[in-house]
Order: structure tokens, then sequence, then C-alpha cells
């Protein structure tokens, strides 16, 4: 596909930017899964987000971190807290761009977006199986191209308030310590709940950054 989707980079300052080895050698380590009743992983401003809402973000953003090989690798408890801190900042950046007006996506850049997640397997019947295998319909991909692109949009305007047109890149130092720092402001005008080693789902303190993980459309 030609260079990592736009829609990876918040996930390159994360604890996720390991290389594809890494990740499937994590995975290997750990026991599957299985199918275990959905559960409330967190909650962000009332909005609650589900265990097979993760799995389902994960398996994407890795497929983007490292194609077709890191589809189906075992996800362990480190990846998937991860992963959470991960969705729990494009939620929150969701939220306020909802509410303040973000730039609305097309049809046709959604289009493109499943396109280009869609070739990152060898062929057409290899994404299908991967979709049939984790339980991942055309309908969440899409409302996830919609959500990350939305996302992406809305970031770039505040961050270009805030360096101005410097024409700083997304990988640069600079901007990404713009991004820590609107994130962490979001996370501190927000009530975010997270499930907690006793089951239950625990306050998150605002001066906590959550491993940092920031929300760029797209790399761990």
């Amino acid at each position: 596909m030609g260079g990592v989707p736009r829609k990876l980079a918040w996930l390159l300052a994360l604890g996720v930017g390991a290389a594809p080895g890494v990740l499937l050698a994590a995975g290997r380590a750990a026991p599957r899964l299985g199918t275990a009743v959905d559960r409330v992983v967190a909650v962000v401003d009332k909005q609650v987000i589900t265990l097979s809402e993760l799995l389902v973000e994960t398996r994407v953003a890795l497929v983007y971190k490292a194609g077709e090989t890191a589809a189906a690798a075992d996800l362990d408890d480190d990846l998937l807290k991860t992963f959470t801190d991960y969705v729990v900042n494009q939620t929150l950046v969701s939220l306020q761009a909802r509410r303040l007006g973000a730039t609305e996506v097309s049809q046709a850049e959604i289009d493109s977006e499943l396109l280009r997640f869609s070739l990152q397997f060898r062929s057409n019947d290899s994404y299908r199986a991967f979709l049939r295998r984790f339980d991942i319909t055309e309908e969440a991909l899409r409302r996830l191209a919609q959500r990350n692109l939305r996302n992406d949009k809305y970031m770039q305007e505040r961050l270009r308030l805030r360096l101005g047109d410097s024409g700083e890149g997304v990988d640069s130092p600079r901007y990404q310590e713009a991004l820590r720092k609107w994130l962490g402001e979001l996370r501190q005008s927000a009530e975010v709940r997270l499930l907690g080693p006793t089951g239950e789902l625990e306050l998150l303190d605002s001066d906590s950054s959550v491993h940092e993980a920031p929300v760029q459309q797209g790399k761990p």
C-alpha cells in the first residue's frame, strides 16, 4: 500500500511502536483469549467501550502496522492495555470533535480508506477470511474509518492552531509533544473509568497519562 497510512500515526507514539516481530512474539507468548462474554472495559464521559470493540480496534490497528502477518496474532494483556489507552484517546477526540462540529468526511474518503485496509491482505479471499474469523463486519470497519478520518482532520486543525504554519510533520518531536499535551488536556476535562484488577471500573486520576498513548490516525 506504499507507506503507513496517517491513520496509524497516533500509534507511533504508543508502546505499540515495536517492530512487527516483537508484536507477534508478544502475542504468541500469551494464551488465546477465547470467546468470553462481552464486558465493559472502559467508560469515557458515559460512552461505553466493550471488550469486543477493543478487540476489533486492536486487530485493525495491528493489520495497519504489520499487514496480514499480524492479523491473527494472539493478544496478551499488556498489548490490550496499550490499545485500551489508544481507544480511550480516540474516543476523547471523537467526543470533542462532535461537540465542536468537526469537519465531516465524505463517503468517497471512507471507501478509499476501506480499500487501503483491504490491500493489506494478499488477496480478497484472505481479507474476507480475516473478517469472518474475528467476526468483524464491514459496517464496523466503515464506522471505524469514518471516526478515525474525522478525528484526524479535527486533530490536525487543533494542532495547526498550536504549531502555526511550521510545517511540522506528524512524526516530528515537536508535533508529538504538542499532541501529547493536547491529549492530556482532554483527559483532564473528562471522566475516564477503566477496568481495574478487581474487575471493577475505576476512575482514572486526571493527572494520569495512561501510557501517554496518543491517537493519531494510525500507527501503534
